[in-house]
């Protein structure tokens, strides 16, 4: 155990949007597959704990931060960020926007404010660091095969070859031509 987890129990969940096979979330700052209003839909719900519960915290790289363009409303956003010009530009709490420099200060975030049911919303390099503390992925996968500059840094072994990460509740869309499926990849623990 380290610091990070030695005094409580995390909740922590994922939620990603990427295309199959490909993993790519992203391209020059933006989702390559454009709206997608069911996705975004669910991704509101899970992130404001109405769907599965959870704390409505969203934490989020810079970048996806920058890409969002406003904080998300009903939620507290925390932004990793080593850009002290950012952090003086963007550190707001009383608008719920906390901008924190790396994970002990995101954890210390955390446990001032008691939540432990937070939801990892990207980029890249935010899915690596907290994998290791995540128990929950929700995934929207889109069927068709978009390009990007941004994947999803999917642990290897794939979880579907990993014993202790179990595949739940799956249900694919056929939103016109955006076919997509929902599922949700869990610890067992």
């Amino acid at each position: 155990m380290n610091a990070i987890t030695e005094d409580r129990f995390w909740d922590i969940s994922m939620v990603v949007a990427f295309s199959k096979d490909t993993l790519v979330i992203g391209d020059k700052g933006k989702i390559p597959w454009g709206k997608c209003a069911e996705d975004l839909k669910r991704f509101k719900l899970i992130t404001t704990g109405k769907l599965y519960g959870g704390d409505p915290c969203v934490i989020m790289g810079r970048k996806t931060y920058e890409s969002i363009g406003k904080p998300l409303p009903d939620r507290i956003n925390v932004v990793m960020s080593r850009n002290e010009e950012f952090k003086k530009r963007n550190n707001k709490p009383e608008s719920n926007i906390v901008v924190c420099s790396d994970l002990d200060e995101i954890f210390d975030f955390l446990r001032s404010r008691d939540i432990y049911a937070p939801f990892v919303i990207g980029g890249s390099e935010m899915y690596s660091l907290f994998f290791p503390y995540c128990n929950r992925i929700f995934v929207t996968e889109f069927a068709k095969q978009y390009e990007g500059d941004t994947k999803f840094p999917m642990p290897q072994p794939h979880l579907d070859e990993r014993s202790e990460w179990e595949l739940f509740d799956e249900d694919t869309i056929n939103d016109g031509e955006k076919p997509f499926r929902f599922y949700i990849w869990e610890m067992n623990t």
